[in-house]
């Protein structure tokens, strides 16, 4: 038997992917290294698509199909090193602040708003450039409290 939590300030992959610049998105994947992605990899539909239809290929194709996540991805710019990447049973993944002890690093953060303006700056550079900042904290659940086992 599995035990699964996720819990702590951050959010779901899919509340992000209506934000993503699909160029942005595509210079992140490419930075992973993925050799896969080549103009013929992308195809006619990449070319002509509308910046949501480009997300989506990149998302089906290099991302979700890939040993990796979007939050994993993003994980790797965390120049604390205080976030963590978890995912739930029903194919759900999360970038998270997971609650930690006084004890623990914190990454000096004093407050919820900073945790959460934080993850919003670390996002941010793969947002399209309409998208505004209260629409990035939006997406960011000060509450992920999710868990199970199976």
């Amino acid at each position: 038997m599995d035990h699964w939590i996720c819990e702590g300030i951050g959010f779901e992959q899919s509340a992000l992917i209506p934000l993503l610049d699909s160029e942005k998105l595509l210079q992140l994947l490419k930075e992973k290294g993925s050799s896969e992605i080549t103009d013929e990899a992308l195809g006619a539909d990449y070319t002509s698509g509308t910046n949501q239809e480009k997300v989506d290929i990149l998302m089906d194709s290099f991302v979700v199909d890939e040993d990796y996540q979007l939050p994993e991805l993003l994980l790797k710019k965390d120049g604390k090193n205080v976030l963590c990447w978890a995912t739930a049973e029903d194919d759900r993944y999360f970038l998270l602040y997971s609650p930690r002890y006084p004890w623990d690093k914190s990454g000096g953060f004093k407050s919820l708003q900073e945790v959460m303006q934080y993850i919003c700056g670390l996002v941010r550079p793969y947002c399209r450039d309409d998208v505004m900042e209260d629409e990035i904290l939006g997406i960011i659940d000060p509450d992920v409290y999710e868990h199970g086992c199976g």
